[in-house]
């Protein structure tokens, strides 16, 4: 304000306050006026000013009533955190009567109008007991500035800041004052909307104006500074430039459509009003993900988590293991994670990281066995030796646990470093009348799509042979496909993956050959890959399902043995350049699927290699069997069932032996207790359905064609149905039947599968049982025995086993009835009775099936004591009695006329 206007005003108020002494504007006791009446709303019943009586407005209530003429105003002391109010110490003082210019401080200079004749209440007497003229004592001597943060002139304090109340008409908001309802801010102060506001001394405040007609403040503005930022106010109306319209507190440009509402940043329409975004819920509000989000009115505060430094728009991780070690133990290892850090104890201590002690068992064990538990304890170590394993901790012996009670096995125990294995599997023989002929140096490869596993070629001792054979599970077919050429100890594999068998090499008489060859179950097609390994034979080859590649590893060539490995996808071969076994032939092969490692087993030794894709690792250099020697000619596959690579036969140091070992990812496990085969070399082995089939090669000095399964012994599952004797019995075997007699084998004309080996034959008893001929003798007498039993008689199929005599005019008949494949022979016995009575008479018959290896009994007739079966045993029982399953051992009513029994046999 120019010092001229300054010093008009100061003129104009001190004129009005002498008006106001002349009037004897005097406040009404217990009311909020004074009199006379033109004072009306100016002063409040302590005589204090009503506007900014608010202790926001200044500190404290206590602005004085300058004026209460027409057109009066009020004015605000000028208070100060020293000086709260006037009469709590004053803040105008000093200067003559009349109160001058010059008396009272020029307004620029910082004085209040005032003097001893009239200025606020001065000198530190209050106002209601002080008069109106005034003293010095606590005020300014010399009617400046407030002695403790007083502004100058028209200048008020705002906080820390003076300011202009004429220009600063929104000062109560900024200073803090918040005004009651029914009034206005105006120049700093709160007032009452007037009831007229044409009255003299009326104002209707910032966002008010007075309207003449209605002599009453309707909403809208007097300045510019009243409207949103960009308006400017005409006629109590703020109005924005043309194409801008109003939208919160400023103008902006008229795009949206009308009666949406405008809102300013950190705001969102809602209806026709605006409501608080939280920015948070959208990319975490643009902070860092390491940083918290907290939202706020209109905006959002971003703050970097613990364990993170930056301004929560960028944060970096602190490193907690730079400072201190993190707080970890000096024998502990810190290491830092996104927005902590971990304490690990070093190797050779114990404790959580905070803490740790040396650990006495690390090295070495502690000096116990490495089949022993060592425990480190604060009086020391402690040695205790492992389970399965005996000593005093730091001599530690394996306990052959099979050396007690077979270890409490039905069959086979295969002791284990620790332990032991009752093995579940066994060999069974599964040759049959159909099959390929005897032979050695030939391949097999399991076609996992169709089920079956192809045979190709090989060596009879006189030529070399091209055909196609498929068993599937239970016998064997030749194809009709026409092949390669004949030749021997060429290798094949199942490519999964296109669904062919793929055959690579071989020897034809004088050639090494290299050509590739897939056979799809129906055609055999050459194939023409741009690369091939060189010519060989007696290498080996299987299938990485992992990568889809046939892996091909060694074999002879025309220069010698060979230690290379090749790779085929399907289109070409692929040498890959990597150390691995040593040159070797007549080794074996396999894929362990689980583990997912191509092995190569012996030819050179009893090494075992694995490949993982990458390198060799060479898995095992002990040999699996006790005598030593160089394995060679044995057969290998993997048993996906159990995870377990097994090896069986071939020659351990030139010598052929009929072991079967197994290896378990870890060391070597000998299962032969479980093998019933002969020694055998150069066989051929592929996992089937039903275990792993393995075919011909040479025994002792002379070829062989016998299929072997190796897997889960089958059973059989009981259960009866209503059907009668079959009225095609036959023709007696001999008649009349003689007591103890034994027949010899009677072909069945078809192959049945007995507790998992095929037979084709059988013996039949007069006294009521079939026998394979494979564990009795003609001269055993009639038993009643508990099935199974381990005594001389078994392989036995007993419809009714007891001590049973032939009776005048007995019989035994058999017959082959139906057509292939649903063929069934019939045997019946007629006109027996029990050795206990000769009062009983039995008539039953048995019953095998081609189709499925079923057998049934059939009870025709049954008279006198035994006739319920109470005194039978009715069953089958497999080889040396070790397994079998028992209907009924001396039980009534275990069988009658009405019903067969049928033995389903359960892979």
């Amino acid at each position: 304000m120019a010092p001229a206007m300054a010093h008009l005003r100061a003129m104009r108020t001190l004129s009005v306050f002498a008006v106001a002494l002349a009037l004897g504007c005097t406040p009404m006791p217990g009311t909020d006026t004074c009199s006379p009446s033109t004072c009306s709303g100016c002063c409040t019943s302590a005589g204090e000013c009503r506007q900014g009586l608010d202790a926001a407005a200044c500190g404290a209530a206590g602005a004085a009533c300058i004026s209460c003429g027409a057109g009066a105003t009020c004015v605000v002391g000028a208070c100060s955190p020293s000086n709260p109010r006037p009469d709590a110490g004053g803040s105008a003082g000093g200067g003559s009567a009349g109160g001058e210019v010059s008396g009272g401080g020029d307004a620029a200079a910082g004085g209040m109008a005032g003097g001893t004749a009239g200025g606020t209440v001065a000198g530190g007497g209050s106002a209601g007991g002080g008069t109106m003229g005034g003293g010095s004592a606590g005020g300014a001597t010399s009617g400046g500035a407030p002695t403790s943060g007083a502004c100058a002139g028209t200048l008020v304090q705002c906080g820390q800041a003076c300011v202009d109340l004429a220009a600063d008409l929104e000062n109560c908001g900024r200073c803090g004052v918040v005004c009651r309802g029914g009034e206005v801010c105006n120049r700093g102060t709160c007032a009452l909307l007037p009831t007229d506001c044409t009255s003299a001394g009326a104002s209707c405040g910032p966002g008010f104006f007075c309207d003449p007609p209605t002599r009453t403040c309707a909403t809208g503005c007097r300045l510019s500074t009243d409207c949103p930022a960009g308006a400017t106010c005409a006629s109590g109306v703020c109005t924005c430039p043309a194409n801008q319209r109003a939208c919160g507190q400023r103008c902006v440009a008229n795009t949206s459509t009308n009666g949406v509402a405008c809102c300013l940043p950190g705001y969102a329409a809602s209806g026709s009003g605006c409501v608080d975004v939280d920015e948070c819920l959208l990319g975490n509000g643009g902070c860092s993900l390491d940083a918290t989000c907290t939202n706020t009115v209109g905006s959002r505060t971003c703050a970097c988590k613990p364990g993170f430094g930056g301004d929560g728009i960028t944060c970096t991780d602190l490193n907690e293991c730079a400072s201190g070690n993190g707080g970890c133990h000096v024998s502990a290892t810190c290491t830092n994670t996104p927005g902590s850090h971990t304490c690990a104890c070093n190797p050779g201590f114990l404790g959580d990281g905070l803490t740790c002690s040396i650990d006495a068992c690390f090295t070495n064990n502690g000096g116990c066995s490495e089949m022993a538990i060592c425990t480190n304890q604060a009086s020391g170590r402690t040695c205790a030796c492992r389970t399965g394993f005996t000593g005093d901790g730091l001599t530690c012996l394996d306990i052959d646990e099979c050396a007690t009670n077979n270890g409490g096995c039905a069959e086979g125990c295969a002791n284990t470093p620790g332990g032991f294995e009752c093995t579940p599997v066994l060999w069974m023989n599964r040759t049959t009348t159909t099959s390929p002929s005897a032979r050695s140096g030939h391949a097999v490869a399991a076609d996992t799509q169709r089920g079956v596993v192809v045979l190709f070629g090989g060596n009879n001792g006189v030529n070399r042979l091209g055909d196609t054979w498929e068993h599937d599970g239970q016998r064997w077919r030749q194809s009709n496909a026409v092949g390669p050429v004949p030749r021997s100890d060429h290798a094949m594999s199942f490519d999964s993956a296109r669904n062919r068998v793929v055959l690579f090499g071989g020897y034809s008489p004088g050639t090494a050959r290299n050509d590739t060859w897939e056979y799809d179950g129906t055609t055999w097609t050459q194939r023409s890959p741009t690369t091939s390994p060189p010519g060989r034979w007696l290498h080996t080859m299987v299938y990485d399902s992992a990568r889809g590649r046939t892996v091909l590893f060694g074999g002879v060539g025309s220069n010698g043995l060979l230690g290379d490995t090749w790779e085929y996808d399907g289109t070409t071969w692929t040498q890959r350049m990597v150390t691995g076994p040593g040159a070797r032939q007549d080794h074996s092969m396999a894929y362990d699927s689980a583990r997912q490692r191509v092995q190569v087993f012996g030819g050179a030794g009893a090494d075992l290699w694995e490949f993982d894709g990458t390198s060799w690792t060479l898995a095992s250099n002990t040999s699996p069997s006790p005598d030593p020697g160089n394995f060679t000619g044995q057969a290998m596959g993997y048993d996906p069932i159990r995870r377990r690579t097994v090896v069986f036969s071939g020659r351990i140091g030139g010598v052929r032996h009929a072991r079967t070992f197994e290896w378990n990812g870890v060391f070597w496990l000998d299962v032969t207790a479980n093998s019933t085969r002969y020694h055998v070399e150069g066989a051929a082995m592929a996992w089937t359905r039903s275990g792993l089939l393995s075919f011909g090669g040479i025994s002792s000095t002379t070829l062989n064609n016998a299929t072997w399964v190796r897997g889960p012994r089958p059973t059989y599952a009981i259960s009866t149905v209503p059907v009668a004797c079959d009225p095609r019995a036959g023709a007696a075997l001999s008649s009349p039947l003689p007591e103890g007699w034994y027949s010899s084998s009677i072909p069945l004309s078809f192959d049945v599968r007995f507790f998992g080996d095929q037979i084709d034959s059988l013996k039949a008893s007069a006294r009521g049982y079939l026998e394979t001929g494979r564990g009795s003798s003609t001269s055993v007498s009639g038993l009643n025995l508990s099935i199974p039993t381990t005594g001389a008689l078994y392989d036995v199929i007993a419809p009714y086993w007891d001590d049973l005599k032939p009776l005048t005019g007995a019989t035994l008949s058999t017959n082959l009835v139906g057509t292939a494949p649903q063929r069934a022979r019939v045997f019946q016995w007629s006109n027996l009775r029990t050795n206990q009575s000769s009062n009983n008479q039995l008539r039953f018959q048995v019953k095998l099936f081609e189709s499925d290896s079923a057998i049934e009994f059939h009870y025709c007739e049954l008279t006198g004591a035994a006739a319920s079966g109470d005194s039978a045993t009715i069953g089958v029982q497999g080889p040396a009695g070790a397994y079998g399953v028992q209907h009924s051992f001396n039980r009534a009513g275990a069988v009658n006329t009405s019903r067969a029994l049928r033995f389903t046999l359960v892979p």
